[in-house]
């Protein structure tokens, strides 16, 4: 406030390490116009990656307008600790550091002002802007001074996902002197995984909505299986239209739901990066465009969509790594890019297969399955149950194969191994609920087909779950 009474003085560094590390949030605003009262930037080292702070060098307390080379100065200091203690560049330092005033003007009449006049707030917006704009550049000195202790771990499925993965030596952390964050895949940090399911719902990211969708379509068939199995198995738990009607309109539900949570997935495939765009893109589609999904060549342009920094600016559409938010990529985009990755062809397969299994969920609707001839039966029923299954196989050894070092490596220790792993039991569990359904008059065959689609439907919810954790967890961390 201009011309108030500060009631608290003194450096960070007493509070910085939990309030970074301990504190569940991603931006950080700190007040550093005054560095003999708020002392210098070194509790920044305490900042773990995935995180960023807002330097507040602008005074709203003195009407003197600054200098901007001496903003850009307190800028490239405060990089430079992030980038030593993060093990980063420079420039990646300053992709998480921002700028803004050090507090609000609107209480400067409170106490006289000090000189200060809406003109002058005005002038120092404009600094704020001109030095956001034009962020200090890295000498060579900073740009040749990277870590080895700290390194991104690249992967197609975390990238597809939004996910930024690190892995992190902390014994040369350690030797450094610096803090790191904690890794992720700890069994206490796995707690506070699952408990960020309960408490967090970002429907705006499409990697978040597929995780649901699809937990909610595996609820749906876990119901269909126990609907479908139980009656055979103990019979005397039969209730009545369990098994006709039951069945056949949770077939339908679940099998919808698939098709909604696998065209989500299209969506999330051709968006890499960009899947907390979701929301914002759905919501100008059905306010601008009158229900009509069609690209906006400006995209999303508000900030998120800029993933460098909060101190780079770039036109949407520089570049790849500009690139907007596409409800379905170009021809030229699918020959050269998507038909040559694996998730695309994966989340293309699941979509597919999901597609083909939807016609044997709408003729399971009791009022067209008790018409239909066992000819009829056996071709558009249980043939899409074998088509659209064969095509969850393809697609969840795809997902498991994208995750591996190699064709025959398993990847145990990386959920979307995981994930894929269990939409492949589910799969084979489906396909088989179908094979099996073209003998369903030998009671063994019929037996074993409500048994698949009951193991299968669990599979499915496991790996559903998985992924729903997944979607949650943004910034994973390892040790080695």
């Amino acid at each position: 406030m201009s011309g108030s009474v500060n009631w608290v003085e003194g450096s960070y560094e007493v509070i910085a390490k939990k309030l970074f590390n301990e504190t569940d949030y991603e931006t950080y605003y700190l007040e550093f116009d005054d560095l003999d009262r708020y002392g210098g930037f070194e509790p920044l080292r305490f900042l773990p990656r995935g995180k960023n702070v807002v330097l507040g060098l602008i005074s709203t307390k003195k009407p003197e307008l600054e200098d901007p080379q001496t903003i850009k100065a307190g800028i490239q200091m405060a990089a430079k600790v992030i980038a030593d203690a993060q093990g980063v560049s420079y420039r990646e330092a300053l992709d998480c550091l921002g700028v803004s005033p050090q507090c609000g003007f609107s209480s400067s009449s409170l106490a006289g002002g000090k000189g200060m006049t809406e003109d002058i707030m005005w002038e120092k917006l404009e600094l704020v802007k001109q030095v956001a704009d034009e962020p200090p550049r890295p000498d060579r000195q900073q740009m040749q001074h990277r870590p080895t202790w700290i390194w991104r771990r690249y992967r197609s499925r975390d990238n597809r996902k939004g996910r930024h993965p690190v892995v992190i030596s902390p014994h040369h952390a350690t030797n450094h002197g610096v803090s790191h964050p904690r890794a992720t895949g700890t069994f206490k940090a796995s707690l506070r995984g699952i408990w960020r399911m309960v408490v967090r719902y970002p429907v705006f990211d499409v990697s978040y909505d597929v995780a649901i969708i699809f937990t909610l379509g595996s609820v749906v068939w876990v119901i269909n299986g126990f609907f479908a199995w139980l009656p055979v198995q103990w019979p005397f738990t039969e209730f009545a239209g369990e098994v006709g009607t039951g069945t056949g309109i949770t077939a339908f539900i679940g099998a919808t739901i698939f098709e909604i949570g696998s065209v989500l997935l299209m969506l999330e495939a051709v968006n890499e990066k960009r899947t907390d765009c979701f929301g914002w893109a759905l919501e100008e589609a059905l306010e601008g465009y009158h229900l009509l999904l069609r690209p906006d060549p400006e995209g999303c342009a508000h900030h998120h969509s800029v993933r460098h920094g909060l101190l780079t600016t770039e036109e949407p559409g520089d570049g790849k790594e500009g690139r907007t938010w596409e409800w379905w990529p170009t021809w030229y985009e699918l020959k050269t890019h998507y038909l040559r990755e694996i998730g695309f062809l994966a989340s293309l397969s699941q979509f597919i297969g999901a597609s083909v299994f939807w016609i044997s969920g709408f003729t399971a609707l009791p009022s067209i399955n008790s018409r239909l001839s066992t000819p009829a039966s056996n071709g558009v029923y249980w043939l899409p149950q074998v088509v659209g299954g064969t095509g969850f196989i393809i697609s969840s050894w795809l997902f498991m194969l994208e995750t591996q070092p190699s064709w025959f490596t398993p990847a145990p220790k990386v959920l979307g191994w995981h994930i894929g792993f269990w939409n492949l039991v589910g799969a084979f569990g489906f396909t088989v609920c179908g094979a099996l359904g073209f003998a369903n008059r030998n009671n063994a065959a019929a037996y074993g087909s409500d048994l698949s689609t009951f193991i299968g439907s669990w599979a499915f919810l496991i790996g559903s779950v998985i992924q729903w954790y997944e979607s949650l967890e943004k910034y994973p961390v390892d040790f080695r």
